[in-house]
Formats: C-alpha cells, structure tokens, sequence
C-alpha cells in the first residue's frame, strides 16, 4: 500500500504540466488561428485550462504557464480573446504562476511598450475593451501589488484609462489613480482623471496630498484649480490644516502661493496656525507673510 502511495505521488508530482490534448489550443491562440481555436473549444477543450508549474522547474519562463486567455492578452489580440470569453474563459482568472488577471496582463504589456518608447499596437486597447465588457475588473490586486487601474494612471495611455473608466467607480479608485498618474508625471492621464472624477474627490484627493506630503500631486491638483479653502467632508479641515498640522513646510507655501485662507477653522474652529509650533510655519502662517494673495 506504501509503494503504491509513493508511486502515485510521483506520477503525480512528475505528469506533463500541459496535457497533449491541449498543446494544440496553446499553439492556436499563440498564432492567432480562431478557426482552430473554435473547433478545438467544440470539440469540450476547457478555455481555463492553466498549466501547472512543475516543482522541479525553476527557469522557465513565467508565461509558459498561463492560461489561453492571458496568452490572447499578451498578444493583444482581440479576436481570440473573444472567441475564448464566448466559449467560457473567465475574465478573471488568475495565472497559475504570477497570479495576474487576463486584464493586469493587458496593461503591463501596455506599460512596456511606453518604457520602451514604442507605438502600443490598437489590439492591446480593443483587448481591454473586451475583457471589460466580458467582466473583468480592473480594481482586483496584481502580482505586482496594483490594480489594473493604477497601473494604467501611472504609465499607460489615456485610450486605456478610458476603457477602463467606462466602469462606475468609488472614491478610493480615483484617489489611487490620480496619486499614481501624478507620481509617473502623466499628465494626459491626469486631465482624463480629473474630468472623470468629480469636484468632491478632487477635494479629498487635495485634503489626502497634503495629509501624506505628496507634493507632487498636491502641486498638480492646485495648478488645474482645485479649490484650497474647501472644507474636507471625511475630517472637517482644509489641506492648509493638515498640512500645517504635519509641519510640511513645503506643502503649506505651496497652498499658500495658491490662495490658501490662514483664517479657515476647521470643525472645531481651529486656524491652521493652532496646529503647528514649528517656528517657520508660525512665521508662514501668521501676519501676511507666506504668499496669500493681498483682500480686494
């Protein structure tokens, strides 16, 4: 009985990772061949077949384990990634290796290509498109820690982040994103998001910046007019007072310089100036000094 259990674990540990019976589907969706595709699918193949990693198989590459539906993607190809989702591909599954969605595999593609200063071929858009109306989600967590939204703020184009944006989205997903386009400086993907957002996000994401000292972001929200004296709905204070309260000198000249109030309390009445004891930020914000613009 032990032999037989012994045996049965190694031919288990050592069975092929790729069935024979799938090779062919594998070679199809890598050459793009939607005929072939479709009748090996008839023929009862499953579209969410993932090869398994053998243990002892520690240099092969990572993509010789997904799953045909994030070969399609890798490929950027649209029609077989169709053609799979009609045939019952799940547009979330995870890859067996990397843990990546079909759509994470999308963007990351799409990354590479703006690394390398290279045109993103329209296939890798269109597969997006697809994958999102099939029902991928771009908010599920990558192997690389991000969401598919945030990868796409940071470094894709804005024809991504528009497929992407085509979803119903809460608070946190624009507050990730704009953080995420500011930090890469992706400005078009900026604008896209803060059109897209809405006034009372773009309010919190302010309040957020100088909270965390993200000044870079604090910086591109003030430049494109968002209002510095507005009240944070979620904690009752402007970003002048979180940023006096957290003593980024920084922070507090730059709302300054863009019409920051020294005079707005906060919920408990507090000015900015109760918030502080650093002696430069006392110097800022009491008196005129610091760059608030002189009454009309």
């Amino acid at each position: 009985m032990i032999i037989v259990t012994v045996l049965g674990f190694f031919a288990f540990i050592f069975r092929p990772s790729i069935p024979s019976r799938y090779k062919a589907l594998i070679k199809a969706v890598e050459a793009g061949d939607v005929v072939q595709i479709t009748a090996l699918l008839e023929r009862g193949l499953d579209p969410n077949f993932r090869p398994r990693r053998p243990f002892f198989d520690t240099s092969s590459p990572w993509d010789k384990y997904l799953a045909p539906l994030h070969l399609a993607a890798e490929a950027g190809n649209e029609h077989v990634s169709r053609i799979l989702l009609l045939h019952g591909a799940k547009p979330n599954l995870r890859a067996s290796l990397a843990g990546d969605a079909p759509l994470d595999i999308v963007v990351q593609s799409v990354c590479g290509f703006r690394e390398m200063g290279t045109p993103v071929p329209r296939g890798y858009i269109e597969t997006a498109r697809v994958l999102i109306d099939a029902g991928a989600d771009p908010q599920y967590m990558s192997s690389k820690g991000d969401t598919a939204l945030k990868q796409a703020a940071t470094c894709g184009p804005p024809e991504l982040l528009e497929q992407l944006l085509r979803l119903r989205y809460g608070e946190h997903a624009f507050l990730v994103g704009l953080g995420g386009a500011a930090t890469a400086e992706n400005q078009a993907t900026f604008e896209l998001l803060m059109v897209r957002a809405g006034e009372d996000v773009l309010v919190r994401s302010l309040q957020s910046a100088a909270k965390t000292g993200h000044v870079v972001l604090l910086k591109m929200l003030l430049d494109h007019g968002v209002n510095p004296n507005r009240l944070s709905a979620g904690c009752g204070s402007t970003p002048l007072h979180a940023a006096a309260q957290r003593g980024d000198v920084e922070s507090v000249r730059l709302l300054l310089a863009h019409g920051a109030q020294k005079s707005s309390e906060d919920a408990s009445g507090r000015v900015p100036l109760d918030l502080t004891t650093d002696p430069l930020l006392v110097e800022l914000l009491s008196g005129t000094c610091g760059g608030e613009p002189p009454s009309k």
